[in-house]
């Protein structure tokens, strides 16, 4: 096997010829399996090395100060398992599951490869990893720390919801990588390839990308947050649609021809920026589409038209919800989409900074009213001067300030142009247009214990018209008591499940009520 390995590493540096590479390695794969030891679990590595192991099953076990010279695993799943202090030299993890593995202060080098793997909530932590690759491997919810990679390829690899914290990544090749929902935080990324990969909605904050090829990326609805810094990159080509880059440094040697900047939001306006860089503030991925004549309405001076949709929605003329691609703000720092959202998660529910302790900012997902994947719904889309946009229900309730400079509850579909909205951080962002009937996918109802939620940013309540605020809150007593007791949790799934089968509401409505006037008879002064 070290013979098949050796010639395996000697196909060039990881920077060189993709598909030489490929082909080497992928040859090196065919032949290692006549070298594999079936079902034998390794004792200690150091003494095996030169072995393959397949299909063997590890839990918990730590690998400490191990050498793993010309060894690795095979169509094995290794759950729980730490390696501390080793070092992989022209290693080989192929076709291997690691849930819960922690890679902690150890050496990958030589040529080492992680093939059609799955990382499964790993950790890597003050690992060094040089002239190595990873070929189609899956990263999910994984933790890369305090870590360097250098000359190291992802080729084919898949990566969602991943943390890249106090990184340094130089002279590597992300090109074609599909990595949605990252999250890259202190981090310094130099001379490295982005090409053509695919980076949607991955959020950036404090760090630098020096000198790297980012041509005909897709960076849409990515923020970069204050503190980042871009140095002679080129983003030509790339898909920057809707991207948040307000108080990024971009440098006059970074190129955007030919970007897609639709929607992107950025200092001095997207305008501006796109004549000095050459690119385009015009969406033209979009194919224009015959439009129905919009239905007049009595609108208050300054506002548009109301919209038609061109879609017909199959959810209801009114969802009393938001749609799948709106996104919440969890503890960790992550915008996650609805669709992702799940009972338990922590969201922000009061302004940044407007309570003693960071953690007193953000409440549980205590439930969904609705949680509705693949239908369609028509929203209201409402517009801010920051060039953020919130999309939900026309029925559903948003705070904005009130001429008395307190909050007030107004419908969605009842907004405003020049109605101020209350955001994350704060401040205040005023409506710049209003548009009803616009048709997105996915319809989600979560619910708080406080009845409060930030949803794009922007601060709304969980409750719609369909019924009074500060009586829905009454109604919904059981759901809080139960997130605090787990002995009652039965109860809010009880209820839950009335409405998810299609119980009348009143019916639903009524168990709450006679359960909450047992338990407990206390409103939120929230409204």
């Amino acid at each position: 096997v070290s013979v098949v390995l050796l010639a395996h590493a000697a196909n060039g540096s990881p920077l060189a010829g993709k598909n030489e590479r490929m082909l080497a390695h992928k040859q090196a794969l065919r032949e290692v399996d006549d070298y594999c030891v079936n079902g034998t679990e390794p004792g200690e590595l150091e003494e095996y090395n030169g072995m393959i192991y397949s299909g063997i099953d590890l839990r918990c076990k730590v690998f400490e100060e191990h050498t793993l010279n010309v060894s690795g695993f095979v169509f094995s799943s290794l759950e729980g398992v730490t390696f501390k202090d080793c070092t992989f030299l022209r290693a080989i993890v192929r076709s291997t599951e690691l849930e819960n593995a922690l890679f902690s202060d150890s050496v990958i080098q030589d040529s080492s490869s992680f093939v059609d793997s799955d990382f499964q909530d790993s950790r890597f932590e003050g690992m060094t990893v040089s002239n190595s690759w990873f070929d189609g491997a899956t990263f999910h919810n994984a933790k890369l720390e305090t870590s360097s990679f250098s000359a190291v390829d992802f080729f084919d690899c898949t990566m969602t919801t991943i943390e890249f914290n106090r990184v340094q990544i130089t002279s590597s090749n992300f090109s074609e990588l599909s990595m949605i929902e990252g999250f890259v935080r202190d981090s310094v990324i130099s001379d490295s390839a982005f090409a053509g990969a695919d980076m949607k909605r991955t959020r950036f904050v404090d760090s630098t990308l020096r000198n790297c090829d980012l041509t005909g990326a897709d960076l849409g609805d990515t923020e970069w947050d204050r503190g980042n810094e871009i140095e002679d990159s080129d983003f030509s080509g790339a898909r920057l649609v809707n991207a948040d880059m307000r108080g990024v440094n971009i440098d006059t040697a970074s190129k955007f021809d030919g970007a897609n900047c639709f929607g992107m939001r950025i200092d001095g306006g997207c305008t501006a920026f796109c004549e000095a860089r050459n690119c385009s503030c015009v969406n033209v991925e979009l194919t224009p589409t015959p439009m129905p004549t919009p239905t007049p309405t009595n609108n208050p001076a300054g506002t548009n038209p109301t919209a038609t949709a061109t879609a017909t929605p199959n959810a209801g003329s009114d969802p009393v919800c938001f749609p799948g691609e709106a996104r919440v703000e969890l503890q960790n720092g992550l915008r996650v989409p609805m669709h992702e959202l799940q009972p338990g998660d922590r969201i922000r529910v009061h302004a940044h900074g407007s309570t003693a302790k960071v953690e007193d900012e953000f409440e549980p997902v205590m439930m969904f009213i609705h949680q509705e994947f693949d239908v369609t719904a028509a929203y209201t889309e409402l517009d801010l001067e920051s060039g953020s946009r919130l999309s939900a229900s026309g029925s559903h309730y948003v705070f904005v300030q009130a001429p008395d400079f307190r909050s007030r509850l107004v419908s969605a579909g009842k907004a405003q142009v020049g109605d101020i909205v209350l955001r994350a951080d704060g401040s205040h962002d005023r409506i710049s247009a209003v548009r009803h009937g616009v048709v997105k996918r996915g319809v989600f109802n979560p619910h708080t214990p406080s009845g409060v939620l930030y949803v794009d940013g922007v601060r709304v309540s969980c409750y719609t018209t369909a019924l009074h605020p500060v009586v829905a809150h009454f109604l919904l007593v059981p759901y809080r008591i139960a997130a605090a007791i787990p002995a009652l949790r039965i109860l809010s799934h009880g209820v839950e499940s009335l409405l998810a089968h299609g119980a009348p509401r009143s019916l639903a409505h009524l168990t709450t009520f006679l359960t909450a006037a047992v338990l407990d008879h206390s409103h939120s002064s929230l409204f």
